[in-house]
């Protein structure tokens, strides 16, 4: 059986209509374009606080599609400051002297950055010859998400 593509596209809409009223079965999501292509997604508290925000790349726009992961320290350590100011994260807490602590398992790594108040995550993909941040956290220490 063929069926044309006129066919086929005089479906298309009553199939969406019929996706969209299903939606609601899902868990929406909260998110900001913080930076052009870079997404941040707020957890809240039972007071409503932010309690964690995750960090990563916006994949698909109205214009493009990009498979570039990859957030740059530099952008990470921006968003940091900007969303939690010095005076509200405290003093860095230093695990290794002055190196950042890091965990590796297989293809990942993970960075941990310490705070008095918060506590920062990078993840990475990690190769012999190159490492790529895909994602971060930062998580207030005293706020439990819900």
């Amino acid at each position: 059986m063929i069926i044309g593509f006129a066919s086929i596209a005089a479906m298309l809409p009553a199939a969406m209509d019929a996706q969209s009223r299903n939606f609601s079965r899902y868990q929406a999501i909260e998110a900001y374009e913080i930076r052009p292509g870079i997404l941040m997604m707020p957890r809240y508290s039972d007071d409503g606080k932010v309690c964690e925000v995750g960090l990563e790349k916006l994949h698909l726009s109205e214009k493009v599609v990009s498979l570039d992961f990859s957030l740059s320290r530099k952008a990470i350590d921006e968003i940091v400051d900007e969303m939690v100011p010095s005076s509200e994260r405290g003093s860095r807490i230093h695990l290794l002297g002055d190196r950042d602590l890091a965990a590796k398992g297989g293809h990942s790594l993970v960075t941990f950055i310490e705070y008095e108040n918060v506590a920062v995550r990078i993840y990475s993909r990690a190769s012999p010859d190159n490492e790529e941040n895909i994602a971060a956290t930062i998580t207030w220490k005293n706020r439990k998400c819900k």
